[in-house]
């Protein structure tokens, strides 16, 4: 992982929360590394996500992102204000129990309360948390997909993240701010907190799907 592995903190005051995006993903490509295909295709129970479906779906999840990043850095390049805002229509993480059509006119109160929320409840919720998320359509997992194909992304994906920080090093990304209803506004440097929150969660499904394959 060169793109993340040669930086100056100093320089870079993001390099913190990068290394640990790093470490995150190393791990989770040390828990698949020796599975084959018919585990990673495994699924726990009917309706369940394979562990390949989970891969899956943080790749895609971190596609989402980093397309809102790449917002708020033209945004920003481009002189102006580097703000993002997502609602449910366009993002739909919600608690899994709660209705689409419930939470969606809910979308105003829901974004005013998350605002209240600090940053250490958000990830508790994220990675302890006991109610289950339902993600968006945009991160939902295909079965079946090659081994050696999730591993090269899982690389790949996280050199792009990196790149894109590293290339915009000089902007101030405290100041380029991304809001979601359920998340509440985030700066660029917390994005790479929520995303190595959002990845130790689905590791510990991986590792309970793991023992099951015991």
């Amino acid at each position: 992982m060169s793109a993340a592995a040669n930086f100056c903190s100093h320089r870079m005051p993001f390099a913190p929360e990068l290394k640990s995006l790093q470490a995150v993903r190393l791990g989770t490509l040390s828990l698949i590394a020796p599975l084959d295909q018919k585990q990673l295709d495994y699924a726990p129970a009917q309706g369940k996500w394979s562990i390949g479906e989970i891969v899956d779906h943080l790749l895609l999840a971190q596609q989402f992102e980093r397309g809102i990043i790449e917002e708020l850095i033209l945004l920003s390049r481009s002189g102006k204000k580097p703000f993002v805002n997502r609602t449910f229509l366009e993002f739909e993480l919600r608690p899994a129990f709660v209705p689409r059509r419930v939470i969606l006119p809910l979308d105003p109160l829901l974004s005013f309360f998350s605002a209240q929320v600090p940053q250490s409840i958000r990830k508790w919720v994220m990675t302890r948390g006991p109610v289950p998320f339902r993600g968006p359509a945009q991160a939902a997992p295909r079965h079946g997909l090659p081994g050696d194909d999730l591993r090269k992304r899982l690389l790949t994906s996280h050199e792009s993240i990196a790149s894109l920080y590293e290339t915009n090093a000089d902007l101030d990304f405290h100041t380029l701010v991304a809001h979601h209803s359920m998340l509440g506004s985030m700066d660029m440097i917390e994005m790479l907190r929520i995303m190595a929150y959002h990845e130790t969660r689905h590791q510990k499904q991986i590792s309970r799907i793991i023992r099951r394959l015991s």
